[in-house]
């Protein structure tokens, strides 16, 4: 009788019994977490490190002063001057484009919440997804390879959430846990399409998810479209090639952010956010960028982790390379790589003055494969063995004494003041600065010297006062235009808050100026000036914003002919002038001229390149 036929009677012909399918492979996460003899304390250790930055960040919830900045323009927003610092300004002061307009949209939703509720639960909520999202997508790709997975271990959660900076830039008001939660979210869609049985037959514009949330990273940060040129090429290497293919992922990815391009462009007569300029984003600075990397890597031995995960890639791309799996590959490297460069531009202009935060991206990227790890038989003891290293390491990184920090006040308090370098833990300096320790509420800031600043500004307002003062000298001005209240701060943030929409708060450094912003600023003499934080020359905010005086510097009355003369004349029609259909078409053309304009910082020397004017001969 054959295999498979079943005779009911001897001379009953044959019945072919149909053969039962195999089981199906386990789907999702927690499946394939089931398929593990070790699936519960797998799924446990993979659970922690998602819980303990939840609780760390929530424990160290705050916003910065610079996260503020973002709230004062969701203060004008709401009160009807558009997404603007000043009112009557267009500048674009945000960094992300898209964290700040996913703190109105969600405003918009939750109209009872406050701006500052809603971006910590936000940042919280982002990092944890973030963590999740990346071990997801690791724990399938841990899968590849000769050895059997009995077990997952977190790798790179582990590294990340050892990180003091990881805990303080959750929240704070800033787009870190987005940038973060956006990067994962970009491998883990290439990680899941890796899992389409024919993948290698799709075109790179199908699933719709990948390609289009690829796109977005120029509107989560400038910088951050080098992360989305990567990962679009691990897109298109997974799948089919062809033009049309390719041509169908840009259109999923480009609607977005050259929409938002053009109205930017018209809209700010500008082709990047007015920080970029302020803080000469093409510039090099590689001495203090080298200091920066030095602080955060050397302080906390960064680089025993990312040597181990960088092992561990290594070993998966000598696997996926015997599949001869180019897609894999391109997936596996796509972080890793971009993450290193993404480090380097870092380095090469300047770092930041907040300790760690701009090294963050780069970190979580270069260790987003590694996220996890799969434990096999064959290579239980090594594996055992670098995680007890790494568990090891992260308890000295969590619990190590910031030695930046060299400050301390009369109590034995830690303040979180600058290093000679300029680089501060910004969260401790900012709380130890409140009143009651605390920096989560407006409120809780209420007593430090930023909001006094600005309390006072919106009183005089109020009682319909009018003057200009500059900060640093004390010394008021009439205005230019006769009325409203102006001050000058090199604290924009809480200041503003506390001033309200109807101040005009201007800054000494550059960040919300569109005019100083463009300026060469002198040699930096100081070296604890924070990097990207010049001081611009106050003559150009008198020349500006105070009335003329005949007994005024000679350097105000040169910025006063400067503004009227050229592209700088220009400037200031585009971002000041009303917004018009005109006027907007007339931004789009100028926006790439503008952007590029600059003009030295010394009003005469800026009079003579502008204006084409020679001063007189002195005798």
């Amino acid at each position: 009788m054959e295999i498979g036929l079943v005779s009911e009677a001897p001379d009953a012909p044959p019945r072919r019994i149909k053969p039962e399918p195999p089981p199906e492979p386990p789907r999702g996460p927690l499946g394939r977490l089931r398929a593990y003899p070790g699936r519960f304390g797998s799924l446990l250790l993979l659970s922690l490190p998602i819980i303990v930055i939840a609780a760390l960040a929530w424990r160290r919830r705050w916003i910065s002063d610079d996260g503020w900045i973002n709230m004062r323009v969701l203060q004008q927003w709401d009160a009807g001057n558009g997404p603007v610092f000043n009112a009557g300004e267009r500048v674009e002061v945000g960094t992300s484009t898209l964290w700040l307009w996913t703190l109105r949209g969600v405003g918009l939703i939750f109209p009872d919440a406050t701006h500052s509720q809603i971006s910590i639960i936000l940042g919280i909520a982002f990092m944890v997804g973030a963590f999740t999202l990346a071990t997801v997508a690791a724990s399938h790709l841990a899968r590849t390879g000769e050895y059997r997975i009995t077990a997952l271990l977190p790798l790179g959660t582990v590294v990340w959430v050892a990180l003091p900076p990881m805990w303080d830039f959750t929240t704070s008001g800033l787009e870190t846990s987005l940038n973060l939660f956006w990067m994962a979210l970009c491998f883990h869609l290439l990680v899941a399409r890796l899992n389409r049985p024919r993948h290698r037959q799709e075109g790179a514009f199908w699933p719709i998810w990948p390609a289009l949330i690829i796109g977005l990273g120029w509107l989560v940060r400038p910088d951050s479209a080098l992360f989305s040129a990567f990962f679009a090429l691990a897109l298109l290497l997974q799948s089919k090639v062809s033009v049309l293919s390719w041509l169908g992922a840009l259109g999923l990815a480009l609607p977005i952010p050259v929409g938002y391009q053009i109205w930017r462009m018209g809209y700010y007569a500008a082709l990047v956010p007015n920080t970029a300029l302020a803080k000469s984003a093409g510039a090099a600075n590689i001495d203090a960028g080298l200091y920066y990397f030095q602080d955060f890597i050397g302080l906390y031995a960064v680089w025993f982790p990312v040597t181990i995960g960088l092992f561990v890639v290594i070993d998966r791309l000598r696997h996926t390379a015997r599949l001869r799996d180019v897609g894999r590959m391109a997936v596996l490297l796509a972080p890793v790589v971009a993450g290193l460069l993404h480090g380097a531009y870092i380095i090469r202009v300047g770092g930041d003055f907040m300790h760690g935060r701009f090294l963050l991206p780069a970190t979580f990227a270069v260790l987003l494969p590694v996220a996890c790890i799969g434990l096999s038989n064959e290579r239980r003891g090594v594996l055992a063995a670098a995680t007890a290293l790494l568990l090891g390491w992260a308890m000295v990184a969590a619990g190590v004494t910031t030695r930046y920090d060299t400050s301390i006040d009369l109590v034995g308090r830690n303040t979180g003041r600058p290093t000679l370098e300029g680089i501060a833990n910004e969260r401790t300096f900012w709380v130890n600065s409140t009143r009651h320790h605390r920096a989560i509420t407006l409120q809780d800031w209420r007593g430090s010297y930023p909001a006094q600043t600005g309390l006072l500004a919106r009183m005089d307002a109020e009682r319909h006062r009018t003057y200009y003062q500059e900060h640093d000298s004390g010394e008021r001005y009439e205005t230019a235009t006769g009325v409203g209240v102006i001050v000058s701060h090199n604290n924009m943030g809480i200041t503003s808050m506390f001033a309200g929409p109807r101040v005009k708060v201007l800054d000494q450094l550059a960040l919300a100026d569109a005019v100083t912003a463009r300026t060469r600023p002198d040699e930096v003499t100081d070296s604890a000036q924070r990097t990207g934080h010049a001081p611009r020359n106050p003559a150009w905010r008198l020349a500006r914003y105070a009335a003329p005086d005949p007994e005024e510097d000679l350097e105000v009355t040169d910025a006063r002919a400067a503004l009227q003369c050229g592209d700088l004349a220009a400037l200031q029609a585009a971002i000041t002038e009303p917004m018009t259909q005109e006027r907007f078409w007339q931004n789009v053309e100028q926006s790439g001229r503008l952007t590029f304009l600059q003009y030295p910082e010394n009003p005469t020397e800026a009079r003579m390149q502008l204006c084409g004017w020679t001063p007189p001969q002195r005798h």
